[in-house]
């Protein structure tokens, strides 16, 4: 059985002593489930109780993977140990960077230190002021995206994580007019990460097929697809909108369960700040 236990630190000469400061949890059967950064299976956590799903299709004795952290391991605390301990991962991600070209992997972090904060400072000044992305905003986000995308060579897989987010900065960069071409760089941004989704219509007779989840945390992906139904929805689309609603729906109970009525918990106020939650609440 899962078990939790919190950690209280205390101290005579702390005011704040006895006040809870940070919690830990063992999962006895769940801790035997080895890492991969790529990983076949996604957690989440629901109280004391942690859920386990597939986010790729499993065969009969295949070995079933987690990931223990965030794809990006060289940042946040305890990096260094999780590097050692993880070492080596011989998962997809990992293959490839071990056989990437180092001044590849060192530029790529470079534009991301560095130059990717300065845009999204850059653009965040441009929807402060109100009059939303300019044309220079997209013509840096696209250089910048193009200048990232070149530091993966042709051949590796579809899971290339940074690009994630520079893909959700330029879908931001567009203005309202360009939402197709926004909406295809967001779901750009989810494929990085190893969504694999096929769109056999957005307009007539809408389908879709779900094939592999992205590497994300359950309760993040709904978020960029309800923008892209945002966009559709501001446009007259109805039907894209419904769509994008379908998917995001779809995915994010696929990665964590509850259906509908979880989906409006998760996101009910991103809904209601978008302006479109009488469409979202008929679309379910």
């Amino acid at each position: 059985m899962p078990t939790r236990k919190s950690m209280v630190e205390k101290s005579e000469d702390d005011p704040e002593a006895g006040q809870l400061t940070s919690s830990s949890a063992l999962f006895i059967r769940a801790s035997f489930f080895n890492h991969a950064c790529a990983s076949s299976a996604a957690w989440s956590m629901y109280g004391d109780v942690i859920s386990i799903r597939s986010r790729t299709p499993i065969k009969a004795g295949d070995e079933i993977f987690v990931s223990y952290g965030e794809l990006d391991k060289s940042k946040g605390l305890g990096a260094k140990h999780f590097l050692d301990a993880m070492k080596p991962c011989k998962c997809q991600i990992c293959t490839y960077d071990r056989i990437e070209e180092p001044q590849n992997l060192v530029k790529r972090t470079t534009l991301m230190e560095e130059r990717f904060p300065a845009l999204q400072a850059s653009l965040r000044n441009s929807y402060q002021s109100g009059g939303g992305p300019t044309a220079r905003d997209l013509q840096q986000t696209q250089a910048f995206v193009k200048e990232l995308e070149a530091t993966y060579s042709p051949n590796r897989g579809a899971i290339r994580s940074r690009l994630s987010s520079a893909y959700h900065l330029l879908a931001e960069s567009f203005t309202p007019a360009k939402y197709v071409e926004a909406n295809a760089a967001q779901i750009k941004s989810l494929e990085a990460l190893g969504l694999e989704l096929d769109l056999y219509s957005l307009s007539k007779s809408p389908s879709f097929k779900i094939k592999a989840l992205p590497l994300a945390s359950p309760g993040s992906i709904g978020a960029p697809l309800l923008m892209c139904a945002a966009r559709s929805h501001e446009h007259g689309r109805s039907s894209e909108a419904s769509r994008w609603i379908a998917i995001a729906v779809a995915l994010e109970d696929l990665m964590s369960g509850g259906g509908k009525e979880m989906f409006m918990v998760r996101y009910g106020d991103i809904i209601a700040r978008m302006g479109f939650q009488d469409f979202v609440e008929k679309q379910l």
